[in-house]
């Protein structure tokens, strides 16, 4: 006859009393003294109540080992995953991680059978197959693409074979902003010739890279539509001035500032713009003088807007700006080097009355006429 099965993890588990215990040992001692073979003839009432014993811990056991599953279960069932993460900012270069740990809080395991992410440029440490058994935890690990700036917002949906819904389809959502160690404010620069509130524009360069700014060498641009003067340098930003350049041509032009540093790590910034320069226009005439109006009816008079000559192209009518009183007609909508505008003006309400018409035109222009008319005198 072998040595009673003494359990290990029955023998310690909380669910045998002292006593028992206590038994059990005295039982195994008295087996070893014995010695190795003798203990092999041991009287049979011995041995059977060592095993009762040992049988008793064992059974136990498992009972108290299924209450603290099913304890485990219960609580886990009740608790909420976490599965959207915002990580704020990081600096750029850097990654745009979590490891997102998904329960299973059912009673059975589930396989992954599926795995679809928001972009291909982002990575998931999961793969199909992949077997959770109860009570255990998946571990996904996210991250999105680290080139570039700005905002990123990523989806994980993983798919599985679970019964319970919430294990069924799980999303994942991870979202953040990647940081430029040197950035330009703004982003890109637009400039309309024509327009003196947008003709010139200033532009900020900052850098959370100590002493960056103190390496500034130059500034240049890539086709000249701009003219790029430094107007402030200072230990937290360099500021540019802006315009545009006289020989930039009609139309709209595209160009790239480029802002250097004595740096390996960051040798240059480079800055898109935008210029729109419109084409010199002609109205004929520019002051328009009418009559007294001596009655309740409206005069019509025509003005021609045009090109100087058939080098500048053609150009678009995009709006007309007009005060009460005075009403343009319908304007075609195609492009032309010349167009006839017919207004109509109806008699002001005070005796003399200035008023102006502005007309906007794409390639970006705009030209003015000037309406001078007065009220006929009562008798």
């Amino acid at each position: 006859m072998g040595l009673p099965a003494l359990n290990r993890a029955g023998f310690n588990s909380p669910a045998v009393q002292p006593t028992d215990r206590l038994l059990a040992i005295t039982l195994v001692l008295a087996i070893l003294s014995i010695g190795p073979f003798q203990g092999c003839a041991l009287d049979g009432s011995l041995a059977i109540a060592a095993s009762e014993v040992a049988g008793s811990a064992v059974t136990d056991s498992k009972v108290a080992d299924s209450a603290v599953t099913e304890s485990i279960v219960a609580d886990l069932t009740v608790a909420e995953e976490i599965r959207t993460v915002d990580l704020g900012k990081v600096s750029e270069g850097e990654e745009l991680r979590h490891t997102f740990a998904i329960r299973n809080t059912s009673g059975q395991s589930f396989k992954v059978v599926a795995i679809k992410k928001s972009c291909g440029c982002e990575t998931a440490n999961v793969t199909e197959g992949t077997t959770v058994p109860p009570g255990r935890q998946l571990e996904v690990g996210y991250a999105l693409s680290k080139y570039g700036v700005g905002k990123r917002n990523g989806q994980l949906v993983i798919t599985t074979d679970a019964e319970d819904e919430s294990l069924r389809v799980i999303e994942l959502s991870l979202r953040g902003e990647i940081q430029a160690k040197i950035w330009a404010t703004p982003t890109e620069v637009q400039l309309t010739a024509d327009d003196e509130s947008t003709a010139e524009q200033l532009l900020r360069v900052e850098s959370i890279v100590p002493g960056l700014l103190d390496t500034f060498q130059d500034v240049s641009t890539n086709r000249g539509n701009v003219v790029v003067q430094l107007a402030e340098k200072a230990a937290d930003a360099l500021v540019f001035r802006v315009s545009v350049a006289p020989a930039a041509p009609l139309g709209t032009s595209y160009d790239l500032i480029y802002v250097s540093f004595n740096s390996r790590e960051h040798p240059s910034l480079n800055v898109r713009t935008r210029v729109r320069k419109g084409q010199p226009l002609v109205l004929l005439p520019t002051t328009l003088i009418l009559p007294p109006f001596n009655s309740t009816e409206s005069q019509t008079r025509r003005v021609r807007i045009m090109s100087p000559s058939a080098r500048t192209g053609t150009f678009q009518i995009t709006r007309v700006e007009s005060p009460p009183g005075i009403f343009v007609d319908e304007i075609p909508a195609e492009a032309r080097q010349a167009f006839d505008l017919n207004l109509t003006l109806t008699q002001p309400d005070s005796a003399e009355v200035e008023q102006k018409v502005t007309i906007h035109t794409e390639p970006p222009g705009c030209v003015t006429l000037a309406v001078r008319y007065r009220r006929q005198p009562a008798p």
